[in-house]
């Protein structure tokens, strides 16, 4: 997945909000909804089909799509996607999820776009599901990314409840 700010206009729906409210864009792959177990809440996740670089399709969260839809219409609008002249379709409206930090109210919008699709931004983290201990599993995610990229610098490879332990201590 990647993350980075992204302009959204709806054509005749609301203008973009100012400031620290402004749409943050995510690029993820198919099943990146599934793994972190995100709900649907209107029309489909991305398919693999999504996955191209002509792919015009994206997804939004429900705090996106009641304000940029008001009227409650997202599923199968469009919307341009920072300099994309061409109309991306909003195919799905997943859950609103917190995005830096779990304990605080955020203002954020978010648009997510096929991981392989024109819109997307160069990857720079990748969720992983286990099944068990994930601790037990981190040195071999951690030499499949090396293998796969060897110029990448070292990977930092933590479960999700390390990341977030900080975050709910009392």
């Amino acid at each position: 997945a990647s993350a980075w700010g992204i302009s959204l206009h709806v054509p005749g729906g609301e203008p973009e909000p100012p400031g620290a409210a402004s749409p943050f864009g995510q690029a993820v792959g198919p099943q990146y909804f599934e793994t972190m177990g995100t709900t649907l809440r209107e029309g489909r996740f991305f398919t693999d089909a999504d996955q191209a670089p002509s792919s015009h399709v994206a997804i939004v969260d429900e705090r996106t799509a009641h304000y940029f839809w008001p009227q409650g219409h997202a599923l199968g609008s469009c919307a341009h996607l920072g300099s994309d002249t061409e109309c991306a379709e909003i195919v799905g409206v997943v859950a609103t999820t917190a995005r830096w930090q779990i304990t605080e109210h955020q203002e954020w919008y978010t648009v997510y776009v096929p991981l392989e699709s024109g819109s997307a931004r160069r990857v720079n983290m990748m969720e992983v599901r286990a099944k068990g201990d994930p601790t037990e599993i981190v040195d071999a995610i951690r030499r499949a990314m090396q293998s796969t990229a060897p110029s990448t610098p070292y990977a930092t490879v933590q479960p999700l409840t390390v990341r977030l332990e900080p975050q709910v201590r009392p």
